[in-house]
């Protein structure tokens, strides 16, 4: 099988899910699934990122008892194949941790997205832009479960990073302001958010 017979089903299965076109994305990357399954083996890394973006989709769909089963199957490939703290398991357990939030559950969902951080944080270094999703994300669990001060230590950093290596103007930037001005007033601490959100304007 050519490299293009591999990964054009994977690739226009992207092209699908970004533009919100599910059922054909879902045709796309279940096709590339079994192809890359078949051409490499039902253990592959290949295998475990096609089942995390095919996992994301359903996430997105909200389609949770779907999407949880390969996003265990994907870490447990990664974990097996590549190690426990290879950079790479850092996605799945980021997926599973979204699936447990967008479902209340975040008991569950707090220590993949710490252990996720804490992989990503080992694998690219503490000020790393991708380090700070995981931070952003981290920050909202918390401040959805009562922990103001875990949340605004997060937030600091994810702003700080963004801020240094995107500028203040990218929407990563802008979400994460967005976010901790949510938690600022949440605080009763209206001035410290609007001097924020005032530092940060949006464009």
């Amino acid at each position: 099988t050519s490299y293009a017979a591999r990964w054009l089903p994977y690739q226009t299965g992207i092209y699908f899910k970004e533009h919100a076109r599910y059922a054909e994305a879902e045709a796309f990357f279940q096709q590339s699934l079994r192809i890359i399954e078949q051409v490499f083996g039902p253990d592959h890394p290949d295998v475990a990122n096609s089942l995390d973006w095919l996992a994301i989709l359903y996430n997105e769909q909200g389609k949770y008892t779907e999407a949880e089963p390969l996003y265990r199957r994907a870490l447990l490939i990664y974990e097996q194949e590549l190690g426990p703290d290879d950079q790479l398991v850092a996605y799945p357990l980021n997926g599973l941790a979204n699936l447990y939030y967008e479902q209340g559950k975040y008991v569950e969902a707090e220590p993949l997205y710490q252990r996720a951080l804490h992989i990503r944080e080992q694998a690219l270094g503490p000020d790393d832009p991708e380090v700070a999703y995981l931070l952003n994300g981290l920050a909202i669990l918390y401040r959805e479960q009562g922990k103001d001060a875990e949340a605004e230590s997060l937030y600091l950093r994810a702003l700080h990073i963004w801020e240094q290596a995107l500028g203040s103007d990218h929407s990563n930037t802008q979400t994460v302001v967005r976010n901790y001005a949510i938690l600022l007033r949440e605080m009763g601490r209206e001035a410290e958010a609007s001097e924020l959100e005032a530092r940060f304007p949006s464009s």
